[in-house]
């Protein structure tokens, strides 16, 4: 699976994959800001809902990462130079690229927190992590697990085709797919368009919150703007 990208497949506990989320950047020039901390993905029912089949092993999915470190090795072999300024800013923070699956990372990771619930299958009633047995809570984190695949031959914008092919989860939006190509274009509509200046201006005047930006709908009316300024 992937293997034209060098893939790792690995299949790893919650707790894994929890741990390693501060250490995921989720890029919002290519993917929405989603998450449980924002909102604009899954909406908290559908977190809850997954988190619970999750732990009563009745779902399956799958989390796609770019591995940083060996992603900018690779960029260096092929003298990719865009790649290299890439993988080389997000290598001062971060061990991977979310690619798809943030969703789930985001819900397994905040449930571990004790910051979502989910439906205890002995009781059938929805609990906090930290209401679960000790029995419970180790086989969540240990026992109960997820199939990681981390792409260490790829570059930037293949990353940023792969996501788009590769997202089904939360389908994306026009605006969306458009921006999710890196170009000068799409680049200079996310910057005028997230100043906050003028993120302040379209939450007074047109979308409702955080979660509406970062579906980006006030980008589409700035690059409509744009467009009637070029063309009339």
């Amino acid at each position: 699976m992937l293997e034209g990208y060098d893939a790792k497949v690995s299949y790893k506990g919650l707790r894994f994959l929890s741990d390693q989320y501060d250490r995921t950047f989720l890029d919002p020039s290519f993917q929405r800001n989603g998450g449980v901390e924002r909102g604009s993905g899954w909406t908290k029912a559908q977190s809850v809902g997954y988190m619970s089949n999750l732990i009563s092993h009745k779902t399956c999915n799958l989390v796609i990462r770019a591995s940083v470190k060996h992603c900018l090795d690779f960029a260096r072999e092929q003298n990719d130079e865009e790649s290299i300024a890439y993988f080389s800013e997000v290598n001062e923070d971060y061990d991977y690229v979310s690619i798809d699956g943030n969703n789930s990372s985001s819900t397994i990771h905040h449930f571990l927190q004790d910051k979502l619930k989910a439906l205890q299958p002995s009781s059938g009633k929805d609990r906090k992590f930290s209401n679960f047995s000790p029995e419970q809570q180790k086989e969540i984190e240990y026992v109960d697990k997820i199939t990681i695949i981390d792409l260490r031959q790829i570059s930037y914008k293949e990353m940023c085709y792969l996501f788009r092919n590769l997202n089904t989860q939360t389908k994306l939006n026009a605006q969306e797919y458009r921006q999710a190509m890196p170009t000068k274009l799409s680049k200079f509509i996310r910057d005028v368009s997230n100043t906050e200046a003028v993120r302040i201006m379209f939450t007074n005047l047109i979308v409702s919150g955080v979660a509406d930006l970062d579906k980006r709908g006030h980008e589409e009316i700035m690059a409509k703007y744009c467009l009637k300024i070029k063309t009339h």
